[in-house]
C-alpha cells in the first residue's frame, strides 16, 4: 500500500470582485471541441466527426491519422512542442488504445484497453492500461513509450504530470472507493487523504506542483506546500488550473444548464459569459483548459451551433493589469 499523507485544511482568504466587470477576453471560434491548450497555444481536441485533432493559429487544423479500424478518437493533451496524446476506440469500445503524436507521426502505446490523459512538457505520458498479470486498468506512466506501473492498489488512472516529475490521479481501494494520489520517482505513490473524506479526486496539477483536490464530503481544496486550502466554487466542476492558480471549469444546477467559469483567489468565481464582449452570439458552457498565459479553451453554443469550440485570449488591458497573478 502507498503511504497515506493526511492533510489538514487551513484558512484560505478569498476576495470576490463587485460590480459589473468590463469585457476581459477576446474570443476566437475553433474548428474542434478543445480539451487542452499548451503554453505555446497549441490546442488538442476532437472534431465534429469524432476524430482526434490539434490546432494552432499558424498551421490550422491537423487531423491525427489513425488506423481505419478506430471509429472514434480524441486528443486529450498537448505540450508546447505540439506533441499530443489521446485515445482511439473501435466500435463499441471493444478495443481502446492510447496514442502519442510527435512531429505529426503517430505511435500506438503498449498496453490493453489503454487511455492517455496527459503529456508533460518533457514528453512523458500518463494514463491507464491493463498490464500483463493485472485484470483491471491501473495508473501508468509511459516513459520512452514503455509503460511503468505506478504500483498503486488497486485500479485507477493517472490524470496529469508536470515538469517536476510529479504525477497525480485517482486510485480505488479494496472497498471500491476512489482516492487522490501523488507520485514521483523518488518517493513513489502517496494517497492524499482529507480528514473525514469517503472519496477524493485529484482534478488538476500545475507546474508549481500544486494540486486541485475534490473530497466527498469536504469540497474543493488547493494542496500547496503540504497545506490544504479550501476553495469556494459553488456547484462547480473544475477541469484545469495554471501556475497562477487560475481555475476553469463549468457550473450550474444540472448538465443541461452549465456555464463556463474562471476562478482566482482575488476575484472568486466569475461566469466567463460576463467577461466577453456583449452580443457576441456565444453562450460559453464549459471551460476545459487554461494555460500559463491565461488563455482559456472550451465549448458552448454559438449562433445556434452546439458544442462550438472557443479560445479566449486575455485582453491587452487585462494583461497590463496583471490579472490572475498571485
Amino acid at each position: 500500500m502507498p503511504l497515506v499523507v493526511i492533510i489538514q485544511p487551513v484558512a484560505y482568504a478569498q476576495a470576490t470582485s463587485k460590480g459589473s466587470p468590463a469585457p476581459r477576453y477576446q474570443i476566437v471560434e475553433l474548428p474542434l471541441r478543445p480539451l487542452s491548450i499548451s503554453d505555446s497555444a497549441w490546442v488538442a481536441g476532437t472534431t465534429d466527426d469524432q476524430q482526434a485533432a490539434t490546432w494552432n493559429s499558424k498551421v490550422g487544423l491537423f487531423r491525427i491519422p489513425l488506423p481505419a479500424e478506430f471509429n472514434f478518437s480524441e486528443c486529450a493533451s498537448i505540450n508546447s512542442r505540439g506533441e499530443a496524446v489521446g485515445t482511439a476506440s473501435t466500435a463499441g469500445s471493444s478495443r481502446r488504445v492510447a496514442f502519442v503524436v510527435r512531429q505529426n507521426k503517430v505511435a500506438l502505446l503498449p498496453g490493453e484497453q489503454s487511455r492517455a490523459n496527459a503529456i508533460s512538457e518533457d514528453g512523458r505520458v500518463v494514463g491507464q492500461t491493463i498490464l500483463p498479470g493485472t485484470k483491471a486498468a491501473v495508473p501508468v506512466l509511459w516513459k520512452n513509450d514503455s509503460p511503468i506501473d505506478l504500483n498503486i492498489c488497486c485500479a485507477g488512472l493517472a490524470r496529469s504530470s508536470n515538469g517536476q516529475g510529479m504525477v497525480v490521479g485517482d486510485t480505488y481501494d479494496k472497498e471500491g472507493r476512489y482516492h487522490a494520489f501523488v507520485w514521483d520517482a523518488v518517493r513513489g505513490a502517496r494517497l492524499l487523504a482529507v480528514p473525514g473524506e469517503e472519496y477524493s479526486s485529484a482534478l488538476a496539477l500545475n507546474h508549481r506542483g500544486e494540486i486541485l483536490l475534490k473530497a466527498t464530503p469536504g469540497g474543493l481544496f488547493l494542496y500547496s506546500g503540504g497545506r490544504l486550502n479550501p476553495i469556494d466554487i459553488p456547484k462547480g466542476t473544475p477541469r484545469a488550473m495554471n501556475k497562477d492558480r487560475i481555475v476553469v471549469g463549468s457550473f450550474g444546477p444540472n448538465p443541461d444548464a452549465q456555464r463556463a467559469f474562471v476562478w482566482d483567489k482575488g476575484h472568486g468565481m466569475q461566469d466567463l459569459n460576463t467577461l466577453i464582449p456583449a452580443n457576441s452570439g456565444w453562450t460559453l458552457e464549459v471551460a476545459s483548459s487554461v494555460n500559463d498565459r491565461g488563455e482559456i479553451v472550451g465549448w458552448g453554443d454559438h449562433d445556434g451551433k452546439e458544442n462550438a469550440g472557443f479560445l479566449l485570449r486575455p485582453s491587452e488591458d487585462q494583461k497590463q493589469s496583471g490579472h490572475g497573478q498571485q
